[in-house]
């Protein structure tokens, strides 16, 4: 399966939402839809984000087998058995909300991983997004 964390990482180091790279390349919200929940998207979609982002395929893109672990299943210990993983997240509640820390969020890699394994990659997407909005007013305010 293909997996488009890259890209969501290298978006998010940039400081640059999926909207604004959305507009700027010309694709659709179903389009980018398709790109949050790492589902098919044509290899044109692909030479456009490369060529707005000015990066290679495997820059954005990762193939993982079903039932092979990630580097980052690998670190932080979390097993899994078989094709059946996929896409298997638990419910992001409001008050699952309630208790993410959005500071640490922004500064530690790990809860981050935590997150995008226990919720998803476009749970973990949107939260960092908050976390960015939050601290705009606190760096306007040093």
């Amino acid at each position: 399966m293909i997996k488009y964390y890259k890209l969501l990482d290298m978006l998010n180091r940039r400081s640059m939402t999926k909207e604004t790279l959305r507009q700027q390349i010309g694709i659709s919200s179903a389009t980018m839809s398709k790109i949050s929940s790492h589902k098919t998207v044509s290899l044109d979609v692909i030479d456009k984000i490369c060529c707005a982002l000015d990066c290679q395929p495997g820059d954005i893109i990762e193939y993982v087998p079903s039932g092979i672990q990630t580097d980052t299943q690998i670190e932080t210990g979390q097993q899994i058995s078989g094709p059946k993983h996929e896409n298997h997240y638990e419910a992001f509640t409001d008050e699952e909300e309630k208790q993410i820390d959005l500071h640490k969020l922004s500064t530690n890699i790990k809860y981050q991983l935590d997150i995008a394994l226990k919720f998803g990659e476009s749970i973990l997407a949107s939260l960092m997004e908050k976390a960015r909005q939050q601290e705009k007013p606190n760096n306007k305010a040093q």
